[in-house]
């Protein structure tokens, strides 16, 4: 899975640089889980240049939300897509997440 980590703050930023599907979701859930450490507030996942996310994709999400969610974090998804925000609204996934349109309305928001 292609991706770029960046720290900001009590914030990890993965920027993903393609589709989230059923070939790589595996790897972006253990990148995810490797990149929480102590008094962490959140991973912020920038999804400007993912054009899709299939069913194992949503299903690691909300996974990964929860997993995340036991360590005393959350999970906030940026700057979607058209594609991808309506696969999150036709599947109801969007009101389970924190969704946000930039990674800094992401950081400024209390966790």
């Amino acid at each position: 899975m292609k991706t770029s980590i960046m720290q900001l703050g009590h914030h990890t930023v993965i920027t993903l640089k393609e589709a989230v599907n059923h070939q790589n979701c595996k790897e972006l859930e253990a990148s995810v889980l490797g990149a929480i450490g102590k008094n962490h507030l959140a991973i912020i996942l920038e999804c400007k240049e993912v054009s899709y996310l299939d069913s194992a994709a949503l299903e690691m999400l909300l996974r990964l939300q929860d997993t995340v969610k036991e360590r005393g974090s959350l999970v906030k998804l940026v700057d979607l897509n058209e594609i991808c925000r309506d696969i999150m609204i036709v599947t109801r996934l969007i009101n389970q997440f924190n969704v946000y349109s930039s990674v800094q309305e992401a950081i400024k928001e209390p966790s």
